[in-house]
């Protein structure tokens, strides 16, 4: 493999060799790789994107052409829905400000134009960081397989979002709505929610073959879309791709649970469409999840509970974890965050009252 060391700075590159439309033999080094299994990885990645027909040669190309060659690679590992979102994210916000600009001179400068255009539409914080955030991706695409040797959009100053108050339930809320949930047919998917801190997709794409009732432990393999209709295997990213240790009280909820689905699809027979589902309608089939969403709204009404989203109950689960003083890594492992550093970012709010307490601890240890 042409994968090489620069003695002179201790780095690695790759050369790849390649013919142009024209059928000319042509030559392109990547430089500036910290190790050879960086360089080779990298390598590799243009070779199979070549073999597919999908990879740019160096050459003059606009960024709104290369944005969507870029996408079609990027869509084999996406959802449909996220795919779906940045194809409106591009073609509504990218395109009409970057998209004539020839790849190779898209300058810090246009980046910073193009977030403060962004701005200028009135657009909300967390909307310009998710469009930024898929242009920074394809422009590191673009350095990673070698087109551009830099990625201008890394050299502005990070966008800082000011993210919507997340709801949390306290323990007393809690039982109040588990309360009041209590017979209704989601009730096993807001009490697991609750407990394990799954996410909604997560959630409703769980499989009985995910789920370890003798070791008490789940394993999240398969997520259902937001369409309600198509399942994707893997998780939102992967390190949402885990295992969660459950409860006794959970054990013995899908234990009831599982009873019940096992006579509705007796009962039903022939007309029960059996996708193995823990969460499912009375049919088999996957729960909509906007059918979710509302039946949880009806409930926390019912119960006079502070309005919150169903992804709330994710919060507030890692809220019931950090009061507990339970590690933050065992919490982000529990989340599926890839780095702490994400989990202190949404909860890190949380910390100066569970300091407040281990000093509190601390006096009552030292001096009773």
């Amino acid at each position: 493999m042409p994968v090489y060391k620069d003695d002179n700075r201790g780095t690695w590159f790759y050369v790849l060799n390649f013919h142009n439309e024209m059928g000319e033999r042509k030559q392109k080094r990547k430089r500036g790789f910290k190790t050879k299994k960086a360089a080779s990885e990298a390598l590799k990645e243009v070779e199979v994107d070549m073999s597919r027909g999908s990879y740019i040669a160096p050459a003059k190309i606009k960024f709104g052409e290369f944005i969507y060659e870029w996408l079609k690679i990027k869509s084999m590992s996406l959802g449909n829905q996220t795919i779906l979102l940045y194809e409106i994210n591009i073609k509504t916000h990218v395109i009409p400000i970057l998209g004539n600009l020839q790849l190779d001179q898209v300058k810090s400068l246009h980046i910073q134009r193009f977030v403060a255009d962004l701005r200028d539409k009135g657009l909300a914080d967390s909307t310009i960081k998710r469009v930024y955030s898929i242009v920074n991706t394809c422009l590191n695409y673009a350095v990673k397989v070698g087109i551009l040797s830099v990625n201008e959009a890394s050299k502005i100053e990070s966008l800082k979002v000011n993210y919507k108050k997340m709801g949390i339930w306290d323990i007393e809320q809690i039982n109040k709505f588990l309360k009041v949930a209590e017979g209704h047919r989601y009730y096993s998917v807001f009490y697991i929610a609750i407990m394990t801190g799954l996410r909604q997709g997560e959630l409703l794409g769980l499989r009985w073959e995910d789920v370890d009732l003798k070791q008490r432990v789940l394993h999240v393999r398969q997520i259902l879309e937001h369409d309600g209709k198509s399942f994707k295997e893997g998780a939102k990213t992967k390190s949402s791709v885990r295992s969660i240790a459950i409860s006794s009280s959970v054990k013995s909820l899908l234990l009831q649970h599982k009873d019940r689905l096992d006579s509705e699809r007796d009962y039903l027979g022939k007309d029960y469409t059996n996708l193995n589902l823990v969460m499912c309608t009375e049919k088999g089939t996957p729960i909509n999840p906007r059918n979710l969403i509302r039946a949880f709204k009806q409930l926390s009404e019912i119960a006079d509970l502070p309005r919150i989203r169903f992804h709330d109950l994710r919060h507030t689960h890692a809220t019931l974890m950090i009061s507990q003083n339970e590690p933050m890594k065992l919490i982000a492992d529990r989340l599926g965050h890839s780095k702490i550093s994400t989990t202190m970012d949404t909860y890190g709010h949380l910390l100066p009252n569970m300091q407040r307490d281990a000093s509190d601890r601390l006096d009552r240890t030292l001096f009773g």
